[in-house]
């Protein structure tokens, strides 16, 4: 699962509903900084997260 910023809310309950069947979830949040992760240690209890920095592609993307 990929989400950035508020994406992530939605992805909670997909996350939550695809452990309850069994399966693995690893969840990719995008943000500027960590401190903008959304539901970091809910999705670590679902079995991990690995956290997508994009300051670098927003640079790039902005110019």
């Amino acid at each position: 699962m990929v989400a950035g910023g508020y994406g992530a809310t939605p992805l909670m309950l997909a996350a939550k509903s695809s452990k309850e069947l069994g399966k693995q979830v690893v969840v990719l949040e995008g943000a500027i900084s960590g401190a903008e992760r959304l539901y970091v240690s809910e999705f670590l209890d679902l079995g991990g997260i690995s956290g997508l920095r994009l300051k670098m592609a927003l640079k790039v993307i902005k110019g």
